[in-house]
């Protein structure tokens, strides 16, 4: 195993240290933008016509529909008792995305990973690539990251000899939630079923049968309900039942229009797929170079990224690496169908795909191995051999470059993604110079 020499590691870490310190101020600025600017952003005119919030607001005022439990909830309570829908999402915001980054450090400094790792967008979710920095976003995502962690820690309770019951509310609660949450969390879970419990084939699918059941029963009505979404009355009805609230605490107009969260229970999934490929892969990257060259480059970049991240500090007994790589390739397989094909958000299946691979290092580090398919355990051996052969590969500089020169971006691989520590005003006017 060859080691690296100590002098080129704290040179390096030099190097990652000041980069930090940069990012920390980008991200300082950024939060400035979005608390300082208190009147015109806490909450922003018109705020209920936008993306998050009108996601919030999908409810079961028009019909059971995908990830309306939330907006249901919601609803309920505000019926009992009015109050500020957007002050609640935006305060409950803010604390889902703290707290992911606590359990996020807490889980990278008990396994013995770099936790400065958590200031680049790969490793935790916030975003560089527009107007502030995402806490005042309501997005769902932090609470779903959460609900993530709770379900793999459910799972692996019950193989410990925990009940079930927990279990199937957690799993009926987030899809109910959100729908796509199923591809970062359901397919590991399932094949980890089968690959556990190591009996007859029949008695493997009986398993999984009665430890999923819930599951696909209710993934195929949501996928029956997403077949069938087109129809523009229930979209209304929703945004009607919202009226109360809207002239109760207006911000802009009276009655907003529709939001986009809610108008897009109006599109089908057979609809939205050429649109999800086309924004994704089709699209430029910079001028008239395509970006599909560079989503590739960024898949395999993430990669390297993840089952590499002791390269700086020369531990490398300290990170399990062929168990890191197998859970990251199966997830990334796994969310494949998100980058692209049903939705086009890479700003957030990415660190989806990250995160939950380290919840999963966390919750079976104590296990000598995770059960995975023999081809996927070949296929890390093979190229963690592949890397640690290599010079150029196998060097903290090389690290060092290949992470701030990610081009992770909103829908795809884009140079706003690239170098986090130069704050975004100043990369567009460079890029404006570059492609003018």
């Amino acid at each position: 195993m060859r080691m690296i020499n100590l002098e080129t590691i704290m040179k390096a870490s030099v190097l990652v240290r000041l980069t930090c310190i940069l990012i920390v101020l980008v991200l300082l600025k950024q939060f400035y933008i979005d608390i300082c600017n208190f009147p015109d952003l806490f909450p922003p005119k018109n705020i209920y016509e936008s993306y998050g919030v009108s996601d919030w607001l999908v409810n079961f005022r028009g019909g059971f529909v995908r990830r309306g439990l939330a907006g249901e909830i919601l609803w309920q309570i505000y019926r009992f008792h009015p109050f500020s829908v957007v002050y609640v999402l935006i305060t409950l915001n803010i604390i889902c995305l703290f707290g992911l980054a606590i359990l996020c450090a807490c889980l990278f400094k008990r396994m013995g990973w770099p936790t400065w790792l958590l200031l680049f967008p790969m490793f935790l979710y916030y975003r560089f690539y527009g107007l502030g920095m995402g806490i005042l976003d309501t997005r769902r995502d932090g609470l779903i990251l959460l609900l993530i962690f709770l379900l793999f820690l459910l799972y692996k309770r019950y193989l410990t000899g925990g009940g079930i019951l927990l279990l199937w509310l957690m799993s009926l609660l987030i899809l109910l939630i959100y729908e796509g949450i199923f591809f970062s969390a359901f397919p590991f879970l399932v094949l980890h079923t089968w690959m556990f419990f190591k009996t007859t084939f029949i008695k493997r699918c009986l398993k999984i049968l009665y430890l999923w059941w819930p599951v696909v029963i209710m993934l195929l009505i949501l996928i029956f309900i997403h077949g069938e979404d087109g129809d523009t009355n229930i979209p209304d009805i929703i945004w009607q039942s919202w009226t109360p609230c809207f002239k109760a605490f207006p911000y802009g107009h009276d009655m907003p229009s529709i939001g986009p969260g809610v108008e897009w229970l109006s599109k089908t999934l057979k609809s939205n797929l050429p649109l999800a490929f086309s924004i994704s892969w089709k699209s430029s990257f910079i001028g008239c170079v395509p970006c599909w060259p560079f989503n590739i480059y960024t898949i395999i970049a993430i990669y390297y990224l993840y089952t590499r991240m002791d390269v700086l500090s020369g531990a490398f007994t300290q990170v399990h690496r062929t168990q890191i790589s197998n859970i990251l390739i199966l997830q990334l397989l796994f969310i494949m169908p998100m980058l692209g094909l049903i939705a086009n958000d890479w700003y957030r299946s990415v660190p989806y795909c990250c995160i939950t691979t380290c919840f999963l290092c966390y919750l079976f580090r104590d296990s000598q191995y995770i059960p995975v398919p023999s081809f996927v355990n070949r296929i890390s051996r093979n190229l963690q051999v592949t890397i640690e052969r290599s010079k150029m590969l196998n060097n903290p500089w090389s690290y060092y470059i290949v992470l701030v020169s990610l081009p992770l971006c909103l829908y795809n691989a884009r140079p706003g993604g690239m170098f986090p520590f130069i704050p975004i005003d100043i990369k567009s006017r460079l890029l404006e110079m570059i492609i003018g």
